[in-house]
C-alpha cells in the first residue's frame, strides 16, 4: 500500500466527493479551487485508468512512481495518434 495523494479542479473534486473510486480517503483541503485527497492504495492498472480517465482535471502529487506511471500511459496512448 502506497499514500496517494490526488489533486481535483473544484467541479471534479464535487464529482469524485460524491462517487469516490475508492474509500476510506482522507480530504486534505476543499477550496473553491480545488480538492486534494489522500488514500492508501496499491498502484496497478486500475487505479491508473481510474486516474486517467479524469484527464486535465486531474494531478497526481504523491508518489513520484504512480506520476512516472501515469506519464508513460498518456505517451503510449499519444503514440497512437502519432503519424
Amino acid at each position: 500500500m502506497e499514500s496517494v495523494v490526488l489533486e481535483f479542479r473544484y467541479l471534479h473534486g464535487r464529482y469524485f466527493l460524491s462517487n469516490p473510486f475508492f474509500a476510506p480517503f482522507e480530504v486534505l483541503e476543499d477550496t473553491p479551487e480545488k480538492l486534494l485527497v489522500k488514500m492508501e492504495l496499491m498502484i496497478d492498472i486500475e487505479l491508473v485508468r481510474r486516474i486517467a480517465a479524469y484527464g486535465k482535471d486531474i494531478r497526481v502529487l504523491a508518489p513520484e512512481a504512480l506520476c512516472r506511471e501515469l506519464r508513460a500511459f498518456f505517451r503510449r496512448a499519444l503514440e497512437q495518434y502519432a503519424t
